[in-house]
């Protein structure tokens, strides 16, 4: 397996400018100050933590840059979580149709496993 070497920091930034985002804004976003924000853009490396939460603010997955031999199916992204619904929470739970419509499971129905999403 080949290790991809990313300057993580630069690829940030390239997001933001991109965005035409401010770094006060963007700074706002993930709970820094300006000063903070531009030693991320000098970083290497960065803890996953951050890294999620810069993706969110950014709405842009950097995981992806780590593993470029995977197919990203054109610019959609595919999520795999779980959610555990207690049988007594079941009644007032509900998925939103978005979801559902691209997953194999029934809304609403007990054992809900959206690992078994179709592309």
């Amino acid at each position: 397996m080949k290790i991809v070497q990313i300057h993580i920091g630069n690829e940030i930034k390239n997001v933001v400018e991109k965005k035409g985002i401010s770094i006060k804004k963007f700074g706002d976003k993930i709970n820094c100050n300006r000063t903070n924000v531009y030693d991320i853009f000098k970083r290497t490396s960065i803890d996953t933590q951050l890294l999620i939460m810069i993706s969110h603010a950014l709405e842009y997955n950097f995981f992806e840059l780590f593993v470029p031999n995977q197919s990203t199916n054109g610019s959609r992204t595919k999520f795999v979580f779980e959610i555990e619904v207690s049988p007594d929470d079941l009644a007032s739970f509900k998925l939103p149709d978005s979801i559902c419509e691209k997953c194999s499971v029934m809304k609403n129905c007990i054992g809900i496993n959206l690992k078994q999403i179709h592309e």
